[in-house]
């Protein structure tokens, strides 16, 4: 959901983050985050800036991941107990649906994990030093950061004579929980499912058991590489280029976005351009774009006082400061009765143009190498 930007008025500073600050306190991936944010229900509040940057607010992504810590963290140490039994409870789901509340419901899957483990904590173990790890990740492979830190926990000692608890194996890892299990009995950490399996299980119910978790898990790499690749948007490529001379231009992927939802373009399928996908375009296809293009923009006030005022000599005696080039281009501006580019969208033309740069003086203001200005 985007708020007005009139909004910012009445928020700190502190309580926008940029995307890979949200990302990092969520534990989640940047384009994950993205996009649900662009849902129109979600619960999570964006603002767009002035610059055409967007933030996120803090309350609202406090709100929506309140119980998910991204680290083993300990929670309480009884005070009276020199000998509190250690505890780390731990709770996983595997996709964002999961941690959000749907319908009328109460309470998401990920909150009624955690509800039932730490109500097991206080009835039987009342006494202990908690720790928590909440994550929101696949149960099929090691690569969960979250997992990492609950291992270093268990070979660290300080679960030791204590307890690993989930409501039930597969919480921990879809395949290959055995190795946790291992980890825990050779470090002396007993480990507790809530629903254990029943003592009446055969084995070949435990073995169709392993085998749905195996089709479970190629299925879902299979349905999700399909969603991608049926996802997947294509530019034609005079938009592309079109794109690139933009973004050069000074133009932010969110001002992008606007100027072809103005227009009407859409893609093949009839879906419009969002931010995500013309910054993806614009990333993934950057090397071939250079190549073609160059860094030549969409031509701007700034562009022609380049063209006109700026010579490129590859001497390191020739130097320009920042600030001075500036001066002129707005001076320029000014007798020619041009736009004068906003200061963050010329300093990213500006980067653009591969000139060497150094910080210079007390102010550390930036100093353009190899370049000079002439006929001003």
């Amino acid at each position: 959901m985007i708020a007005s930007i009139d909004t910012t008025a009445r928020l700190s500073q502190s309580q926008l983050l940029k995307l890979s600050d949200a990302a990092s306190l969520l534990a989640m991936d940047p384009q994950a985050l993205r996009r649900l944010a662009d849902r129109p229900d979600s619960p999570i509040r964006t603002i767009v800036l002035d610059s055409g940057h967007r933030r996120f607010v803090r309350s609202s992504l406090t709100s929506l991941m309140a119980p998910v810590a991204h680290d083993p963290i300990e929670t309480c140490d009884d005070a009276g107990s020199q000998e509190a039994i250690p505890v780390c409870l731990l709770a996983r789901v595997s996709s964002i649906a999961q941690s959000l509340k749907r319908g009328n419901s109460e309470a998401s899957d990920l909150e009624r994990q955690i509800q039932r483990l730490r109500d097991y904590q206080k009835e039987h173990y009342p006494n202990a030093k908690v720790f928590e790890s909440f994550r929101i990740a696949s149960g099929c492979n090691f690569r969960s950061k979250e997992l990492h830190d609950v291992m270093r926990l268990i070979w660290s000692g300080k679960l030791k004579g204590g307890a690993l608890i989930a409501t039930y194996f597969d919480r921990v890892l879809r395949i290959g929980w055995e190795i946790v299990e291992l980890a825990c009995e050779e470090f002396g950490v007993k480990v507790v499912y809530i629903s254990p399996k029943s003592d009446d299980d055969d084995p070949q119910k435990e073995m169709v058991d392993e085998l749905l978790a195996i089709l479970t898990m190629y299925t879902a790499r299979a349905s999700g590489a399909k969603t991608r690749e049926n996802n997947k948007v294509f530019m034609d490529p005079e938009l592309l280029k079109r794109t690139w001379r933009l973004n050069c231009g000074g133009h932010s992927v969110r001002s992008i976005m606007e100027i072809y939802k103005a227009e009407g373009l859409k893609d093949a399928k009839g879906r419009a351009y969002t931010t995500h996908v013309i910054f993806t375009l614009l990333k993934e296809n950057k090397n071939t774009l250079v190549t073609l293009y160059g860094f030549e923009g969409a031509e701007t006030s700034l562009t022609q006082f380049l063209r006109a005022h700026v010579v490129t000599t590859g001497e390191m005696s020739d130097r320009v400061m920042r600030m001075d080039m500036l001066k002129k281009y707005k001076a320029y501006c000014l007798a020619n009765g041009l736009e004068f580019m906003e200061d963050n969208k010329s300093a990213k033309i500006l980067a653009k143009y591969g000139w060497k740069r150094k910080l210079s003086g007390k102010t550390r203001s930036t100093l353009f190498m190899g370049v000079k200005l002439v006929n001003c």
